[in-house]
């Protein structure tokens, strides 16, 4: 699967990640990757349930928390999102100056620089 993911034949991928999961529905990294594939096609919810039961099988896993943030923020929900990714972040899978754009560290620069006693430029 990750093989046909990194040409770019998604439903390939999927394909073969739904296999995998037949084979082992307790292996965390396939739900993992086939939501990382249902986000490539935009497929939100199917890329949630993935991360969901990934979270289920592996919860010290920050992957899985990332999956499902990606998720959220493709349903246009940035506040599940946020919560997400921030437990993402406390498992150590998430460096500050990492998080995607948009994200709460993507927002400290600008509140710290408001909170500045600098006068604004």
């Amino acid at each position: 699967g990750n093989e046909r993911l990194r040409a770019g034949d998604v439903d390939g991928a999927l394909e073969e990640y739904s296999k995998a999961i037949e084979l082992d529905a307790s292996n965390h990294i396939y739900y993992s990757n086939r939501s990382a594939a249902n986000l490539k096609l935009e497929c939100y919810a199917a890329a949630l349930a993935d991360a969901n039961r990934c979270i289920e099988l592996a919860p010290r896993w920050a992957k899985g928390y990332l999956r499902a943030a990606a998720a959220y923020t493709g349903m246009g929900n940035a506040e599940q999102a946020a919560a997400a990714r921030q437990k993402a972040q406390d498992l150590g899978g998430v460096p500050a100056s990492a998080a995607p754009a948009g994200g709460a560290a993507a927002r400290q620069p600008a509140a710290a620089a408001s909170t500045s006693s600098a006068p604004p430029p």
